[in-house]
């Protein structure tokens, strides 16, 4: 098959590098225009532009992807399949009528469940003991369209978000080419979705992150690895102590457990040499690694050397 590929993120360069293999054409890639970024914000390009030009493949930036150039560019290539995997912006009618066959998405999530941007923060942040990979055919609504193939993984108690996301652009990549081959054969099988079981993973926002103390203490450590990398799970330091006075600290690693008898949501009820420990709604988070507002991200110990926490004192 004759094959355009539309992706932006990093999730999606496992997908386009197991299709350059495959024995269909990807007759070129669509990424979105290249953004200032980095210290010195320079143009940088998109994960998927970097991985395409290694590839050799054509590679199109456009602004407007419904530009009459751009909509007169892609039929033109008479192209049999359109795959979408995180190209950041949503496909229109008119796009979606181009390719012979249809367009179809690759999307982090067994859905319905958690459509939208961030469908990886949110099985974690909610404590899901599993989430997945879907392949569905576009339609004009958000993720909406019915499912070809679905692949499941496991998600542990020490995964992270970005845990999931790096190993569902794997799993992903491996459930895309077999839905591709399934297409190829017109073997695919559609299965509608089931509007009643829908449920939204909207794009995380810098509050998020924003620690509740009088959660219970797997919430939080939930909130932890769900938020990572951005906006990461943060609380603020306690006040009137020199160095540390207010400021944000973002915490990347604690286990939750042990007792906070005695002590109110956010007070520090132990410092070791290792690790500090914080009252929560129903037992303590141990704290085990963090960054400081100002600071680089560095194990409690190293933190505890310089900030000198109290018992008692209260985070938040």
């Amino acid at each position: 098959m004759n094959i355009i590929f539309f992706g932006t993120s990093d999730f999606a360069v496992p997908s386009l590098r197991a299709l350059s293999k495959s024995a269909h054409k990807i007759s070129c890639v669509i990424t979105r225009p290249d953004k200032k970024g980095g210290r010195g914000m320079q143009l940088l390009s998109s994960p998927v532009k970097v991985a395409a030009y290694e590839l050799g493949l054509e590679i199109l930036q456009p602004e407007n992807l419904l530009s009459q150039d751009i909509v007169a560019l892609l039929k033109k290539k008479r192209a049999d399949l359109f795959v979408v995997i995180a190209y950041g912006e949503i496909l229109r009618k008119e796009i979606l009528e181009i390719p012979k066959k249809y367009c179809i998405n690759l999307h982090a999530s067994l859905l319905p469940k958690y459509r939208g941007a961030a469908p990886c923060n949110w099985a974690v942040i909610n404590a899901e003991p599993q989430t997945g990979v879907t392949v569905i055919k576009l339609n004009e609504k958000v993720d909406a369209g019915d499912i070809i193939t679905s692949q499941t993984i496991s998600i542990s108690r020490e995964n992270t978000s970005l845990d999931v996301y790096r190993e569902l652009s794997i799993v992903g990549a491996e459930t895309l080419a077999a839905t591709v081959g399934l297409v190829s054969s017109g073997r695919e099988v559609f299965t509608k979705q089931n509007e009643r079981l829908a449920t939204y993973a909207p794009k995380l926002k810098k509050e998020d992150g924003l620690i509740n103390w009088n959660n219970p203490a797997q919430k939080i450590q939930c909130l932890i690895r769900g938020t990572q990398p951005w906006p990461g799970a943060y609380t603020c330091l306690p006040a009137g102590q020199a160095g540390i006075d207010g400021k944000l600290l973002k915490i990347y690693k604690a286990e939750a457990g042990g007792e906070k008898s005695g002590y109110s949501p956010g007070e520090i009820i132990d410092v070791s040499r290792e690790y500090f420990t914080i009252a929560c709604a129903n037992s303590a988070l141990r704290v085990l690694e963090v960054q400081a507002e100002g600071k680089n991200r560095m194990a409690a110990m190293e933190f505890l050397k310089g900030a000198h926490l109290e018992i008692k004192q209260r985070l938040g």
